[in-house]
């Protein structure tokens, strides 16, 4: 009969209730779905009894307390609701059964879940199929039985099929176990493969087919049959059995048992109700089972349900129709499917030994034989392959035929190619010389800037943002100078597009190419040292110069994370670990070599310094950068400096002097070679410098027993000023009353000492209108005269200023006239028996200056000889002075007016590398006409010295992290006790915490393992008074700590917190690896998994990282933001004046 199925409610799915309508869903009664994971299906199987459940299932929330479910939450007293219910991580449904669930079928238990649509599988036990007798297979073509009422002559009870029990009932002796069958449906026909018991010797076999459930109404029917008084079974034939019409709801198999004649081999089982037998067909045997309900007759053949004509029109049976159906299934064979297995062309990759027709009747008239449905689809199969194998025949010539022309074509088109490649490797070197041609009289930067915008055009076209482009070493360094003058217009002309600039990441990579540090740069000595190989150890190309000075820097600090140490304090290197660092920095020592043949200058030091450095520290750098030159190559011939107080005691240390003019010594001996004299300069700038303000600030001096006023300078100029055409055009109000910074200036002083000047006091001397007011100006006019040409003398830097041997003798007299003026002037200051009245007690220059004078003109006396007798023929006395490092700090003004120490490092990396000959000078005491080129190629820094910074900042790290964890595995424990904490401390640091998991992702979220034990969910943590503040300040995506781990950070912080309550720890030279060092010797919990053990010590040194970042901003803040907000201002009020 056809059984009645229920219609498919729209509407979630809960896995208890099943289908839950729409409506019950509703904005005003929502329940919400939460979802099996793998953390919950273990607890959720002990609740649950229904059997099934799987990591997916869903679950309506009516299984669960209404605290369980966490709806919204509560922000400053207003609730917010989710659109998404969450369950807490340790909620279990607790109400597991529904009024609204459908009732089950009972012999859906029993059915099999895999078997949908065409695919059905044929394996079980008897006892099932027995159980679900009344299951229809959708797809295997079986009838369905109508139910008609049949009418007893006496009313018998039985139980209703739909409360039979559940439980498998004991399989007899008997009984027959079943073959496994498996199928697939292709092109509307069905294969399936049978595998037979693996034992012979078993007499009784049995297949079933499990189909899918639809239970019938509960009214069952009833043929109740009359019994033989002997108790021996007798035929029934159809005209015996009488017309039953009463109602029944079972019927009795024992009296059926008597009734019914079987087929011979034919068995009756009492337990499940059925007949069965076993045959053999061939080679293969035969499983016949017939399951007799009060309602249905099913007939299966190897597990297959089947039907017969005589059948399919009757919706009731009787005995003699069970009879004659059990004879004619007798009768009936297996359908063997479609025999030509060589049709099966299905693209999967499993065998079939047989397959069918889905249309298949499963059973035919005669043995060996196929029924008609798969007869039909065989020859149709046939016929299908004949035309198929005709099609793949014609497909197969044009697939050859194709094949070959696309070789022909594919050989064209690589000629084709290859042809192209060549004209455009034409075109572009045609292009290149035509545009090398056209801006060959441009200047290289010009030309530079010109080839980047054609490389960045040709850039564009493979890729639009024009990534992957190669810029020219000098373009790059010009792109970098901008970005540090002003960042402002580099921005400007980059996005407007205006100049085909470098992004900022590229700058930065500039920036850090070259491990510049405080200490001798050894980068720069290797190439001191291949820049002078060529040369021969006594040739006069590796003679030269060192100079060293000092710039003012801004106070201020910084962690320098590659370094791991303080940028800000004093800093004197490696090379000398001896000298104390315990202050803030204001000062960069810088230390040149220049060579007096070659056109180059390289810096090879830089210190910072609090103040001045000390002269006995200056003695020991000197020595040191002369015997690191000597090392390399490089011979220093003379040293200079300025004439500050530090550096003359550093003189007197290397037992220079010059105060006995009959004694003097200007130079000592080389510490690597004594036969090599090292000639001691003062910078001559400097010293006229000194000389224009000593007149200056005392206005009438005693010069050589005469008397110069610098009146005599005011009067000229104010003679001067108000004519068109003047004399001394350069005089102006800045050279006669200079302001502080003007008096530093050495331009000013030479253009106030110059030959213009003394022949312009002569020229009015001798004028009758002036003469009166000029009348004793000749001794400021030989004194100026003579200052000028001393100057000249040993500052020449060009070939035409230098000193020549025929040039010589006339130059060295004038500057012995300048030893003996110094010499008289002296002698006259110290003789008490002079006319004080006359003569005024203040010399024309200084006590230091004379000796300084003194000095540098018995060096170069002396140098200028010696380089004659080496060879060279023209002198250039400018290279004995240290105009070079006073334009390198002029060039470090004109990128950052006050650079901090961790800014100069930066700067000072960049200018060591590369020194642009023409750039804007500012605030410098040169004019910049003599910079030099800085030996050391960008370039080469790039490719070979970045790579090695970066691995041996590596390394280093990773050699931290090993020793940390090597002494923390030895030191863990389960629990860390709760010592006196602050609550502010507490609850930042575990917002830290949560910081580093979010950010150290490779470490914390990679591994489940290691995450489970540091992270925690928000739920549980809610009152965890640490995670207080955290919590409030989250949207829902901050990360939450466990509890171990944020006790074993705060046992860090107590480590960190008592370093840093040191007054002096700023100071202190490896900080970092001290309080690594205290970081070990405490115990700590594990957070991480034994596949990880290295996930603490990496986390620990990124936790002291960053706090040793919030020091150096606190430090900062607290002492320096005073004296920078006073740099600040004094910036904005030059502005304005």
């Amino acid at each position: 009969m056809a059984l009645k199925q229920n219609k498919k409610i729209r509407g979630a799915y809960c896995f208890i209730c099943g289908v839950i309508a729409d409506k019950e869903n509703q904005d005003g009664n929502r329940f919400g779905r939460f979802v099996t994971t793998d953390k919950r299906l273990l607890e959720w199987k002990k609740a649950i009894s229904k059997p099934g459940l799987k990591i997916g299932s869903p679950i309506c929330g009516r299984h669960f307390d209404v605290d369980d479910i966490v709806k919204g939450r509560e922000i400053g007293g207003i609730f917010h609701p989710f659109k998404v219910w969450k369950l807490k991580d340790l909620a279990v449904p607790k109400y597991c059964t529904s009024a609204s669930a459908n009732k089950r079928n009972p012999f859906a238990e029993c059915n099999n879940e895999k078997q949908q649509g065409k695919l059905s599988t044929v394996g079980k036990s008897f006892s099932d199929t027995c159980n679900r007798s009344d299951s229809v297979a959708a797809d295997t073509g079986c009838f369905q039985m109508h139910r008609q009422q049949t009418y007893h002559a006496k009313q018998h009870q039985s139980d209703p099929v739909n409360q039979l029990k559940l439980c498998e009932p004991e399989v007899p002796v008997d009984n027959v176990i079943p073959n496994e069958t498996t199928a697939v449906v292709v092109n509307n026909v069905c294969a399936m493969e049978f595998t037979l018991p693996s034992s012979s010797a078993m007499t009784d076999y049995i297949a079933t087919d499990v189909g899918d459930c639809i239970t019938s109404r509960q009214q069952t029917v009833n043929v109740s049959q009359p019994q033989s008084m002997s108790g021996e079974t007798s035929i029934l034939h159809e005209q015996e059995l009488p017309l039953q019409n009463e109602q029944t709801t079972s019927f009795d198999f024992h009296s059926l048992t008597r009734i019914v004649k079987l087929p011979d081999n034919w068995r009756w089982d009492a337990v499940n109700k059925s007949c069965y037998t076993t045959i053999t067909s061939g080679n293969d045997f035969v499983h016949k089972i017939v399951l007799i309900t009060s309602d249905h007759l099913d007939f299966f053949i190897n597990g297959r349900k089947v039907t017969f004509p005589f059948l399919i029109n009757s919706g009731t049976w009787q005995a003699f129709d069970l009879q004659r159906a059990i004879h004619e299934f007798h009768g009936k064979y297996p359908c063997c499917g479609i025999l030509d297995l060589s049709l099966y062309t299905t693209t999967r990759t499993f065998s079939v030994s047989e397959f069918r027709s889905s249309e298949c009747r499963s059973v035919s008239n005669t043995e060996d034989k196929q029924c008609s449905k798969c007869r039909v689809h065989e020859g149709k199969l046939k016929s299908l392959k004949v035309v198929q194998s005709e099609k793949v025949t014609t497909l197969t010539k044009r697939l050859k035929a194709k094949q070959r022309q696309f070789q022909r074509y594919n050989y064209y088109a690589k000629n084709a190619a290859l042809t192209v490649n060549n004209l455009r490797r034409s075109i572009n070197a045609l292009t290149q010389n035509q545009l090398s041609e056209k801006i060959r009289c441009l200047p290289q930067q010009q030309q530079s800037v010109i080839r980047t915008f054609f490389a960045h055009g040709k850039a564009l076209k493979k890729e639009k943002h024009g990534k992957g482009m190669r810029y020219e070493a000098s373009f790059l360094l010009e792109a970098l100078m901008l970005k540090m003058k002003n960042n402002a217009a580099y921005k400007h002309l980059r996005n407007n597009k205006m100049l085909p600039l470098p992004a900022p990441s590229t700058i930065r990579k500039l920036i850090s190419s070259s491990d510049c540090h405080f200490g001798m740069d050894e980068l720069a000595l290797e190439n001191i040292q291949s820049a002078l190989k060529e040369y021969s150890a006594d040739n006069i190309a590796r003679f030269g110069c060192l100079m060293w000075d000092e710039i003012h820097l801004v106070k201020g600090i910084k962690f320098d994370t590659r370094r791991r140490v303080w940028d800000g304090i004093v800093n004197y290197g490696s090379d000398f670990p001896d000298l104390p660092g315990d202050t803030i920095a204001d000062h960069a020592l810088v230390v040149i070599f220049r060579p007096y043949v070659l056109n180059w200058i390289q810096p090879i030091a830089s210190y910072a310094t609090n103040g001045a450095a000390p002269a006995s520290i200056l003695h020991r750098i000197v020595m040191k950068a002369i015997t690191a030159l000597y090392i390399k190559g490089a011979i220093v011939r003379n040293v200079v400096c300025d004439g500050h107080q530090t550096n003359k005691g550093a003189m007197k240390l290397l037992k220079v002097t010059a105060q006995d003019p009959t004694s003097v010594k200007s130079y000592f001996l080389h510490p690597m070679e004594p036969a090599i004299k090292i000639w001691c300069f003062f910078d001559v700038p400097h010293l006229l410098k000194c000389v224009r303000n000593h007149l200056l600030a005392h206005r009438r001096c005693q010069y050589a027993s005469e008397i110069v006023d610098y009146q005599h300078y005011l009067k000229l100029y104010n003679t001067e000023k108000s004519n068109g055409l003047r004399m001394c055009f350069r005089l102006t109000e800045g050279h006669l009353n200079p302001n502080n910074w003007q008096k530093m200036t050495v331009s000013k002083a030479a253009q106030l000492f110059s030959r213009h000047v003394a022949m312009a006091l002569k020229h009015y001397r001798e004028k009758p209108e002036t003469a009166i007011d000029f009348k004793y100006t000749a001794p400021t006019e030989r004194m100026t005269l003579l200052l000028n040409d001393v100057f000249d003398i040993l500052n020449g830097r060009f070939p035409k200023e230098g000193i020549s041997k025929t040039s010589w003798p006339k130059k060295k007299d004038k500057l012995q006239k300048m030893l003996l003026i110094l010499n008289i002037t002296e002698e006259i200051a110290n003789d008490p028996a002079r006319d004080r009245h006359q003569l005024p007690d203040i010399k024309f220059m200084s006590d230091t200056s004379l000796v300084a004078w003194r000095l540098v003109i018995h060096s170069a006396i002396g140098l200028v000889e010696e380089l004659f007798s080496a060879g060279l023929n023209v002198v250039l006395t400018g290279r004995f002075n240290q105009d070079p490092i006073e334009n390198f700090f002029g060039i470090v003004r004109s990128i950052d007016d006050h650079p901090t120490a961790h800014s100069w490092l930066h700067i000072f990396r960049i200018l060591s590398l590369y020194n642009p000959t023409k750039v804007a000078i500012r605030n410098a005491n040169v004019d910049g006409r003599d910079a030099g080129e800085v030996l050391v190629a960008y370039k080469q820094c790039l490719i070979n010295k970045f790579r090695d910074c970066e691995t041996k900042a590596k390394a280093i790290k990773k050699d931290l992290k090993d020793s940390l964890q090597k002494e923390l595995l030895l030191r863990y424990t389960n629990d860390i006790p709760d010592g006196k904490s602050d609550a502010t401390r507490d609850q930042l640091v575990y917002d830290l915490c949560g910081y580093i998991i979010r950010t150290r992702n490779e470490v914390c979220v990679t591994c489940e393992a290691c995450n489970n034990l540091m992270e925690a969910q928000e739920s549980e943590m809610e009152n965890f008074l640490p995670a207080k503040y955290t919590y409030q300040k989250s949207y829902g995506s901050l990360k939450y700590a466990t509890v171990a781990m944020f006790k074993t950070f705060r046992a860090v912080e107590d480590v960190i917190d008592s370093h840093f309550n040191s007054p002096d720890h700023i100071f202190v030279r490896d900080c970092f690896e001290e309080v690594l060092s205290k970081i070990k010797k405490i115990s700590l919990i594990p957070i991480s998994c034994e596949l990880h053990p290295g996930t603490l010590s990496y986390l620990i040194m990124e936790y002291v990282q960053i706090r040793f970042h919030f020091e150096a901003t606190r430090y900062k803040n607290l002492n320096l933001s005073k004296f920078q907000a006073a740099i600040i201002n004094h910036k904005k009020l030059s502005t304005v004046m």
